[in-house]
Parts: structure tokens; C-alpha cells; sequence
């Protein structure tokens, strides 16, 4: 017996309103297409996931996944719940990293898997798991991020963020 799996939205073909986290193109104000909601605070609200392709798997009644080999994770940023209030290029420097920390932590889940398949583990559980240690890490650096740098208005930190998150990122360059 099988049974089909969601993790999250994910597709081969992905449709125009999302972005895939990719080095040489920056996000640009013209991708946060969002309308600024009447409880919105802020300057600009980046809207993104770390997504598991492909979309679904397939679990046996043994929790384990036919075709895990395959399994991978990629940053996605979301541009019609993505906002700006703002043209300002030093909001948008402090949006596109968060995008970037998406990234790294997409790199993360991107290692995880990879040791996984290298031991064989095919069990959904254990790379759910996983996913969502990662998951949850990702979402407190974040948290992090912006209340250090002042939600960017502190620019001097938001450069040092920037170093650090660069310096991240190469790190993880094997599993970009």
C-alpha cells in the first residue's frame, strides 16, 4: 500500500508569481506585488519558503519513500504576498537577504538529505524531521535577523548580517 505525500507546494514548472533563489538575479521592487494590508507594519515584507521537490512522494506502509533519491529543497519567494511600502534600494538590500537566508538554510536541508541517501534512509518520518529542524532554524535567524539590524534601519549591522550570510552561503556552495 502507498500513500501520496504533500510536503509543500513545489513543481517542476514553477508559475510566474514565484521566484527561485538564484545567484545572479536579485530581487528587484517590481517582485513584491503584494498589496500592503490595513495591519501591515513596516517598509516591506518578503514572503518565502524553503519548498521540498518533487512536490509529493510516495510513502509505503512502512514509512518509506519511493524515489527519495530524488528528493530535493530549493528557496522559493512568494511575490503576490510579498510588499513594499517603499522604494528605498536600502529596504530592498534587507529584503533580499532574507531571501538569501532562505537560501542558506535550503542548502542545509540540501546537505541533510544528501547524508541521509548516502546512508540509504528512506523512512519519510526521518526526513521530515529533519526538514523541520531546519525549518525551525531558519525561521528563528530570521527573527534574529531583523531584530538586530532594526529591521534594516541599522545599516551598518544589516552590512555585517550581510557579510555573515555571504560567508554562509559559500560554505554551502557544494549544495547550491
Amino acid at each position: 500500500m502507498l500513500f501520496l505525500v504533500a510536503f509543500a507546494y513545489a513543481q517542476e514548472k514553477v508559475p510566474d508569481s514565484v521566484v527561485v533563489w538564484n545567484p545572479t538575479k536579485k530581487l528587484m521592487w517590481t517582485d513584491f506585488q503584494g498589496e500592503v494590508g490595513k495591519y501591515d507594519f513596516g517598509r516591506a515584507s518578503t514572503s518565502y519558503k524553503i519548498v521540498i521537490v518533487p512536490e509529493t512522494v510516495l510513502v509505503d506502509e512502512d514509512d518509506r519513500i519511493q524515489g527519495y533519491e530524488k528528493m530535493t529543497a530549493k528557496a522559493h519567494f512568494y511575490k503576490t504576498t510579498s510588499w513594499t511600502a517603499t522604494q528605498n534600494y536600502q529596504v530592498l538590500v534587507h529584503e533580499r537577504l532574507h531571501f538569501d537566508i532562505a537560501e542558506l538554510f535550503a542548502r542545509k536541508v540540501r546537505k541533510r538529505f544528501a547524508e541521509l541517501k548516502a546512508e540509504k534512509e528512506a523512512r519519510f518520518s526521518v526526513y521530515y524531521k529533519e526538514y523541520n529542524a531546519i525549518w525551525k532554524e531558519c525561521r528563528s535567524l530570521q527573527k534574529q535577523y531583523d531584530s538586530e539590524t532594526n529591521h534594516g534601519r541599522n545599516l551598518k549591522e544589516n552590512e555585517e548580517w550581510a557579510t555573515l550570510v555571504n560567508e554562509e552561503l559559500e560554505l554551502f556552495k557544494a549544495f547550491e
